[in-house]
């Protein structure tokens, strides 16, 4: 709802603009509040921001972050020249800032010069060992190559070992090490994740799914219905929730009332998510692939080939619908 707000105001000033596009007091205010809210509206920004440039004897000291602003963007927009003429001006500003260095390093990137970049990094970090603007564009870098992944995840751990309490990094990290099939160090990640966030339901989930992916059936299942007292209509944890019970029935010692029980049960919930989507498609979706093997399901043992489209085959349209709700 907040961020909703924010892009509500950035649209009544740009809705103003285009009533009054000279405005030098409304396009200051767009700006302004772009950067207040960190909003990456690029096109607004290279449609304004040479405007107000300008005029810059009227913006004091803010016309250097609006030059700033204006370099970022113009990156993003892959207008080079425009972001290389705003660098030059800024380093003749501020010859030795490590803020410049920085907006250098991603000049450097853009033009695909990532050897360069890494050596101004490299400079910055031994100005400032913990800048972490540097440490992650390195880290960007090295997983840009698949060849550099193993040094990514090196870096990244460097990187927690400083900044233990980000959260996103963290994510990052598991995510490299799925990619590398190191599935017991994804679970670490997921752990130190779940420390910081214990209510947000999609981490549960994603922990519990890298424990089914190891085998650890009990403990895994557990997560999909802790996830699911988070969020009782997680179509997700519920994919997950059938598949761990199917993995516990096919064990003899595992067969109990209790796991048939919640088997049937995730199932029909599963039903009732998608007959009460209000998507044609999904609804199209549904009947067409959904329903005939949740009809399957309910008479357990299901096969694999059924389990295997519950679980993986249909996740995503099932995070759709969650989306759309």
């Amino acid at each position: 709802r907040q961020a909703q707000m924010e892009r509500e105001d950035v649209a009544t000033v740009t809705a103003q603009l285009a009533a009054a596009p000279n405005d030098f007091h409304l396009q200051r205010r767009l700006l302004r509040l772009l950067r207040e809210k960190e909003l990456r509206q690029p096109q607004l920004v290279l449609t304004y921001g040479p405007k107000l440039l300008h005029k810059s004897s009227k913006l004091g000291d803010e016309v250097w972050t609006i030059r700033e602003q204006l370099f970022v963007a113009a990156l993003e927009g892959n207008q080079l020249s425009l972001a290389k003429d705003i660098l030059q001006g800024l380093v003749h500003q501020f010859p030795s800032s490590i803020r410049v260095q920085r907006l250098k390093g991603m000049q450097l990137e853009a033009e695909g010069k990532f050897d360069m970049a890494l050596e101004v990094y490299g400079e910055i970090l031994t100005k400032e060992p913990t800048d972490t603007f540097a440490m992650k564009r390195r880290i960007c870098i090295s997983k840009a190559t698949k060849d550099n992944r193993p040094r990514a995840i090196v870096e990244l751990n460097e990187y927690l070992s400083l900044f233990m309490g980000d959260v996103r990094a963290w994510q990052e990290l598991a995510s490299l090490y799925l990619e590398e099939q190191e599935y017991k160090y994804a679970a670490f990640c997921w752990e130190e994740i779940l420390v910081a966030d214990p209510l947000n339901h999609h981490h549960h989930t994603r922990y519990a799914e890298i424990l089914y992916t190891q085998g650890d059936y009990d403990t895994a299942r557990h997560y999909f219905a802790h996830a699911l007292e988070l969020h009782k209509s997680s179509a997700r944890a519920l994919y997950g929730l059938i598949a761990c019970c199917k993995a516990q029935a096919s064990k003899k010692t595992n067969k109990t009332r209790d796991t048939a029980e919640v088997y049937e049960w995730a199932v029909q919930q599963l039903q009732r998510i998608y007959a009460s989507s209000q998507s044609q498609a999904s609804a199209k979706f549904y009947a067409q692939h959904v329903e005939p093997a949740l009809a399957k399901a309910l008479k357990p043992p299901a096969t694999e080939e059924v389990i295997f489209f519950l679980f993986l085959f249909c996740k995503e349209y099932a995070c759709d619908i969650q989306n759309k709700k």
